[in-house]
């Protein structure tokens, strides 16, 4: 946590760096693929994928998961935000499998052998 969590608007704060954070994710690794495209770097982005930003998106959630540990103490605290939690949960992991799932494919589609319907996006 970057900050003590005494109010809701603390929590509100940090729940908004967290999905920040995750949108500038997803942002550097559409910028990165795009690179790697033109480049023909697709190991790269593969390794990338791996070291980078699945790393990035687990310290994402766990990060969440403190969050909505400690803002559980937090009196008054909208339902409202535990459901931006809970979505932004579901983003992360959709995020963690898009970056895995993309590198796989592009790899599998450079081969000499691709199918052109899997390799679009």
């Amino acid at each position: 946590m970057r900050v003590k969590l005494r109010s809701v608007k603390d929590v509100e704060g940090e729940l908004k760096l967290l999905e920040n954070s995750l949108e500038r994710l997803r942002q550097s690794f559409s910028i990165e693929k795009d690179a790697s495209l033109e480049q023909g770097a697709l190991e790269q982005l593969r390794e990338r994928e791996k070291c980078h930003y699945q790393p990035q998106t687990r310290r994402l959630e766990s990060e969440l998961r403190q969050l909505h540990y400690l803002s559980q103490r937090i009196e008054r605290l909208p339902h409202s935000i535990f459901l931006r939690m809970r979505d932004l949960e579901k983003s992360l992991k959709e995020a963690r499998a898009h970056f895995t799932g993309t590198a796989n494919r592009l790899m599998r589609c450079s081969g000499p052998e691709s199918g052109e319907s899997e390799c679009t996006e």
